[in-house]
């Protein structure tokens, strides 16, 4: 599987703000990926690659946009978000942007949070909540006492966290409503894996970091991607097929790992190999569920499709942050499930699926939006005679995917 891409964005940006080269392998081949290189490139990191997957990067001690730059985040909502806090430790005269859709994300909370560290910050839009974001040069130390909404976003907190070490006093941060804490953890984690110790009080839920605690030069290895996994996991199930993915155990502490349980629950067959591989069977027909996605929401599109193919009503909750994802994905999967003939319910955290109504010959559309153009593909594999648009969405985290699934047996041309 490719690179995790949470975690090797994360890396890059540890091993940019650290002292001395930091070796980074198994990195996500991706458009987000790349996004995270160009952005960091552009505050002055030099990081030369090595081979597939593989990065030398040249530790800046937090000595990064010394100098005024447009940083290009592309369609990466990670990196806009975490750029834009590696922006605010440089000389000002930064703006942060993007391509059209990704300037529709939220990053409010972030610009208000690090205006609370001290920062210069200010973004676009009527509510100055988006980007374009315009970064200039602080005017007191950066760090203290301060709280970031994270009901939109868990990165928001991550971007915070992933800076602290270079701020100039120590930063105790709070997380309101924080739903997606995996992510935390597992930002909290790498950090450590990189020489940053990070204390953490979950009934906060509070984060203490250290300042001026550059991360160390790491040779990290990036696990494989148990999001990307998934998607061929669900071309499996819905498709009445076993795929096996190599290594994934690797995968663990990443909170999509969790969706095997999910997939049991839809009555397939999860088997775990002494080797880090998983398996995942069909069962000769699957289930519907009521299952709480708020620790995994990336999942809504896969869990949607399996709840579409499964006779009976399946609720789905915990979903109510994707309408802030690369496109409302409450929405869209509620649109092209319609068009294959199954019907849903939306409220503002829940999508109810009345599945076993499928047929075939339907168009849908991706939204531009690469999970959503992955799911997509096992329903209309179930369906058939179907057509996906926007399907080159994917190349923003598995460039591979639909190599992959021909090499499954998926028919697509």
């Amino acid at each position: 599987m490719p690179g995790s891409k949470s975690l090797t964005n994360r890396a890059f940006v540890a091993a940019a703000l650290g002292e001395g080269t930091s070796r980074v392998s198994g990195a996500l081949a991706g458009d987000d990926a790349d996004a995270m290189v160009g952005g960091l490139t552009a505050l002055g990191v030099e990081i030369a690659p090595l081979g597939p997957g593989a990065f030398e990067v040249d530790g800046s001690a937090g000595r990064v946009g010394l100098h005024p730059v447009v940083v290009d985040a592309r369609l990466a909502g990670t990196a806009l978000r975490f750029l834009t806090a590696v922006a605010a430790l440089g000389e000002g005269g930064i703006t942060v942007t993007g391509e059209e859709a990704l300037l529709r994300r939220p990053v409010g909370p972030l610009l208000e949070a690090l205006r609370s560290c001290g920062a210069e910050v200010s973004g676009s839009g009527p509510a100055g909540d988006l980007a374009p974001v315009a970064v200039g040069r602080r005017h007191r130390p950066l760090g203290g006492q301060v709280a970031v909404d994270a009901s939109s976003s868990s990165q928001f907190v991550t971007a915070l966290l992933l800076v602290a070490p270079l701020f100039e006093e120590p930063l105790v941060l709070e997380g309101r409503g924080l739903s997606a804490s995996g992510f935390v953890e597992l930002t909290t984690e790498l950090m450590q894996r990189f020489g940053v110790e990070v204390d953490h009080d979950p009934a906060g839920p509070l984060w203490r970091v250290p300042a001026r605690t550059p991360y160390r030069a790491t040779d990290y290895a990036v696990p494989p991607d148990a999001s990307a996994a998934s998607h061929l996991f669900t071309l499996g199930l819905a498709t009445g097929g076993t795929v096996t993915v190599e290594r994934l155990s690797l995968a663990l502490l990443q909170p999509d790992f969790s969706v095997l349980g999910v997939f049991e629950r839809l009555g397939a067959e999860v088997d775990r190999h002494d080797d880090g591989a998983v398996t995942v069977a069909a069962p000769s027909h699957l289930v519907p569920v009521e299952v709480d996605l708020a620790a995994m929401p990336d999942q809504l599109p896969n869990v949607a499709v399996l709840a579409a193919l499964a006779e009976g009503t399946s609720r789905i909750s915990g979903v109510g942050i994707t309408r802030f994802h690369e496109t409302d994905r409450m929405a869209a999967v509620a649109g092209e499930l319609g068009k294959a003939g199954v019907a849903c319910e939306l409220s503002p955290d829940e999508v109810v699926v009345h599945g076993g109504t499928l047929r075939g010959g339907a168009t849908f559309s991706s939204h531009g939006d690469h999970r959503m153009a992955m799911a997509l593909a096992a329903l209309a594999a179930a369906a058939g005679r179907c057509r996906i648009e926007e399907a080159s969405a994917v190349t923003k985290t598995y460039r591979d995917f639909w190599a992959d699934a021909a090499a499954l047996g998926l028919v697509w041309g």
